[in-house]
């Protein structure tokens, strides 16, 4: 998850955050990534003003409701099917 490794690309993640909440479940891999945008002392709110502040308790609470989440395990194909991008 390139959310990670220290760019701005903040978007993703909030999009992931999102996605993960709809579908209801986490994987394992997942929720290691989220560990450590959990532990990030750093903004994770692509704004640099007073909406930061907002932004960071909104991102923050989204990534702790998702790993509250249960595990989901890894990705299950029907034979034959295939991962399609969700956007």
């Amino acid at each position: 998850m390139r959310f990670t490794g220290g760019d701005d690309r903040y978007g993703d993640l909030t999009e992931a955050l999102g996605a993960f909440l709809c579908i209801g479940t986490v994987t394992p891999a997942a929720r290691r990534a989220l560990r450590l945008v959990e532990a990030r002392d750093t903004r994770l709110s692509p704004y640099r003003d007073y909406r930061a502040v907002l932004g960071d308790q909104e991102i923050r609470s989204a990534v702790a409701a998702v790993l509250a989440l249960p595990d989901g395990g890894g990705l299950t194909l029907p034979p034959g099917g295939s991962a399609h991008r969700l956007r």
